[in-house]
């Protein structure tokens, strides 16, 4: 939404597909528990999740608007309601009537902490990943010279935002640069964006290989729908 400069409605609309799958995985999900076991359920869901963010990965390209991108995002949805379909079942089934509430509500604490947690863990990748990758582009860019690198550099070693393009040339343009010059450091900066995402997806996807191993733990046999 901010780097392609969409708005609230087209954003919702291009994220559609996760949540169409998402409703569809989690209402699927406690069917499937009363005959497969939470720890297949789960795991084949992160599994899904996975190979959805490393294919968005290899597909992620300035317009997201590739064919490859939204059955990525559909996974993802996939992934993730199978998952979440489980966890109020295996929680629930594992304390007594008058611990119902105080389980739900441990739940619910700890998915809201690890969604904060791993945004700003992901998201500090990609602004890293971002400020990084654009002071090696410029530097590497025969056509941005040395002591133009060099300033940018030092203008922008406190870290970099994730804006549009036309925010970015706007900003280039304040600088006075030649426009040969200008037009190398605006293709930087959107190239480093690209491989900012791709790596903050990647960190995305450590996580779920993680899961995969915490998943261990979860009921072998199936439960009774709650």
């Amino acid at each position: 939404q901010l780097v392609l400069g969409k708005d609230a409605l087209q954003t919702g609309i291009a994220l559609l597909p996760i949540s169409i799958t998402m409703m569809a995985a989690a209402l699927a999900g406690p069917r499937l528990a009363s005959r497969i076991s939470p720890r297949r359920i789960v795991r084949a869901g992160l599994l899904v999740l996975f190979v959805s963010i490393l294919g968005a990965m290899a597909s992620i390209a300035p317009s997201l608007s590739g064919a490859g991108f939204t059955v990525s995002l559909a996974g993802f949805g996939a992934g993730v309601g199978l998952i979440v379909s489980q966890l109020g079942n295996v929680v629930m089934s594992a304390v007594s009537e008058d611990q119902v509430s105080e389980a739900g509500g441990v739940q619910g604490t700890f998915q809201y902490f690890g969604a904060s947690l791993g945004t700003a863990l992901v998201g500090a990748v990609l602004l890293a990943g971002l400020t990084t990758g654009f002071h090696e582009q410029i530097r590497a860019d025969p056509a941005v010279p040395a002591q133009v690198a060099s300033q940018i550099e030092a203008g922008t070693e406190e870290g970099l935002e994730m804006v549009s393009r036309p925010t970015a040339e706007a900003e280039v343009a304040k600088a006075g640069l030649a426009p040969q010059q200008a037009q190398a450091v605006v293709d930087a900066y959107s190239n480093a964006q690209i491989e900012a995402l791709k790596q903050a997806l990647l960190v995305a996807s450590a996580f779920a290989l993680v899961a995969l191993w915490f998943a261990r733990r979860l009921p072998g046999t199936p439960l009774p729908e709650q």
